[in-house]
């Protein structure tokens, strides 16, 4: 495989050429103001799509307080916007012809219903009432809906740029220098965003949690996850190789997945649910540490992933520093970790080294910049790392790794804004667009589940910003896709769950983001865990208003509030309400996936059915840990 020299692009940013995407944004007033005072969030976003995509923006149908606003607010602009004079506005058509664009090469953002837009335009309705003949009615009106419709649509341009550098980084090439523009990205806003015009399809039923059953998809899972373990220890991500038009290959080893399974695998090892055999177990979880050792020995420990000989995968997406943290935690997790602390202190190391304690690519290859997700998980690598070398009487190596993850609490705090309401998962992205978007990210709660410990208070799972940003994931998702409003329809609780909400993935193209089943088991993890800490600590007391918004939303009462703790009486209600809620997200899970216990990478936002890469072996691993979770 070619490698590609780093040092010769841009991490995090994307040169691409998308030929034939939107070149000139049209906006009405009332899209971008409520009153005289426009937007700032929606003005930064233009700012940043006429710089990164060539464009040119026009605003009419404003007043003259509004007019003048803009032109304080708009002169550093490389190109700045040009305000259609009061009265000699024209029709859409004439200021088309004026910027010199065609139709296809046009984003309206409409606010008065009266004009319809160009044939051909995209074209959006954020106003009341209905839409102008060829223009979306957006479910979200006015500024908000703006700003929305463009953190998805800044958001796709990102990954269709990204996945172009991924495929040709897994066939050892450059990023292209230009590709067509696919229009579907349009169309997967339209689904994001759009005002629902109909009733959403009837949902599949909620599937029963029978010891029988649950057993028999754990032994399922298991049977999986071995056929993916090749002889020389290699974890693959998926069977799926590419092969089939419109296939993702996976036909890869990823730290972070592969090292996430060995933590499940460990465990197993360790309590045998189900009756999964334990010399089985064993033998993989040598081979695996076999195949890492051997990896090692390449230098790059901060790829994302290895070809299934063990070669690093150079180029786009590295490095990547959740992948060496999972390594090493899950590594010091052994039965008997001492044999491998050589293994272990390579990569606590190297996430010592400027490289390693630097920008990475977040766990979706996608944000480069400083990633909470990394962060968190070296934070818990380094900690672990530090309890065996004290074990070992290495106490120089116990020191340093032991302020490396004080250091990295300090820098992880940074994270927590009050104003969100939510971790932040992301800061300084090499994609400025990036920095306006929501970051929220499920990866987020997913690396405080990782390795979870009970002694550790750190960012523990009652903690204010962690309930926060369950509960905005919460909210973010629940109206987001179709399948999520048919599955309440239904009377159901739980829901899928994505990546993050400006999500435009569809397991190969950008098209529209979609529920993940991994991440949806992570919402059930949640509950289990948080059911298991109160169990035994009993109840918390409650400092904050979203620790008690959690709570009364779990249990469908207003028991809970600021100043208080969980009454007693209540606890055993919060308990089974856990239970029930963690059950919940299982069955979305298991009633979106095929009958015989596969779980693919995503499940289709409208249909409901399989999408994306076959069998995870990830998706697998996280279904086998929630079930022995659940016990």
């Amino acid at each position: 495989m070619t490698a590609l020299n780093l040092s010769q692009q841009s991490p995090g940013r994307h040169a691409t050429r998308l030929v034939g995407e939107p070149r000139l944004f049209v906006l009405d007033g009332g899209a971008l103001a409520a009153g005289e005072q426009p937007d700032g969030m929606i003005l930064q976003k233009l700012a940043l799509l006429t710089e990164s995509e060539d464009a040119q923006v026009v605003i009419r149908g404003i007043s003259e307080g509004t007019r003048q606003r803009l032109d304080a607010l708009t002169r550093t602009w490389r190109a700045r916007p040009q305000l259609a004079p009061p009265g000699d506005e024209g029709t859409l058509g004439r200021l088309l012809a004026r910027a010199g664009v065609q139709p296809q090469e046009v984003f309206c953002v409409l606010g008065d219903g009266s004009e319809p837009p160009p044939a051909g335009s995209a074209a959006f309705f954020v106003g009341q009432g209905a839409p102008p003949v060829g223009a979306v009615a957006l479910r979200v009106p006015g500024p908000r809906g703006t700003d929305t419709l463009l953190a998805l649509y800044g958001t796709a341009l990102i990954q269709e740029k990204a996945g172009l550098a991924f495929r040709a980084t897994s066939l050892g090439q450059a990023p292209p220098a230009s590709a067509p523009f696919d229009p579907g990205l349009l169309q997967g806003l339209i689904k994001s965003l759009g005002r629902p015009t109909s009733a959403p399809p009837p949902a599949p039923p909620a599937q029963g949690l029978e010891a029988q059953r649950l057993n028999a998809l754990a032994q399922g899972c298991w049977a999986k996850i071995q056929s993916h373990i090749l002889p020389n220890g290699a974890i693959v991500a998926s069977p799926a190789k590419g092969e089939q038009p419109g296939q993702p290959n996976y036909w890869f080893v990823w730290q972070r997945d592969a090292g996430q399974t060995l933590l499940g695998m460990i465990e197993w090892a360790r309590t045998a649910p189900f009756g999964l055999p334990v010399k089985t177990l064993e033998a993989a979880i040598a081979s695996y540490v076999g195949f890492l050792t051997r990896s090692q020995a390449s230098g790059d420990l901060g790829v994302s992933r290895y070809t299934v000989d063990g070669q690093p995968v150079r180029g786009y997406g590295n490095p990547q520093l959740d992948g060496p943290a999972i390594s090493a935690l899950a590594l010091t997790r052994l039965s008997d970790p001492r044999p491998v602390y050589p293994q272990i202190r390579a990569y606590l190391e190297y996430l010592l080294t400027s490289e390693g304690s630097g920008p990475c690519y977040d766990a979706w290859e996608f944000v480069y910049g400083r990633v909470l997700n990394a962060l968190l998980l070296k934070r818990k690598a380094f900690r672990s790392g530090a309890r065996l070398a004290y074990l070992l009487n290495e106490e120089k190596e116990m020191r340093r790794y032991r302020d490396e993850a004080a250091r990295l609490e300090t820098e992880i705090d940074g994270f927590r804004v009050p104003t969100r309401g939510y971790l932040l998962s992301s800061k300084d992205a090499a994609e400025p667009f990036l920095e306006t978007i929501s970051r929220l990210d499920v990866a987020t709660l997913g690396a405080v589940l990782t390795a979870w410990d009970a002694n550790d208070d750190f960012l523990n799972l009652t903690h204010p910003a962690v309930m926060g940003t369950v509960l905005a994931l919460e909210d973010a998702f629940a109206p987001l896709y179709t399948v999520n409003r048919a599955w309440h329809a239904a009377g159901h609780t739980g829901m899928g769950w994505g990546r993050f909400p400006e999500d435009a993935n569809d397991g190969v193209g950008s098209t529209g983001g979609n529920p993940w089943p991994l991440v949806t088991l992570w919402a059930a993890q949640y509950c289990y865990l948080l059911e298991t800490k109160l169990a035994a600590g009993g109840p918390f007391p409650i400092t904050d208003q979203r620790q008690a918004d959690y709570l009364n939303r779990v249990t469908g009462q207003e028991a809970a509030s600021v100043g208080g703790q969980v009454p007693k009486l209540l606890l055993s209600d919060v308990l089974s309400a856990l239970r029930r809620r963690g059950d919940a997200y299982v069955q979305f899970v298991l009633a979106h996936q095929p009958p015989d216990g596969s779980l693919t990478e995503q499940v289709n936002r409208e249909s409901g059915q399989p999408q994306g890469a076959r069998d995870l072996t990830w998706a697998l691993a996280e279904l086998l840990k929630t079930l022995a979770l659940r016990g």
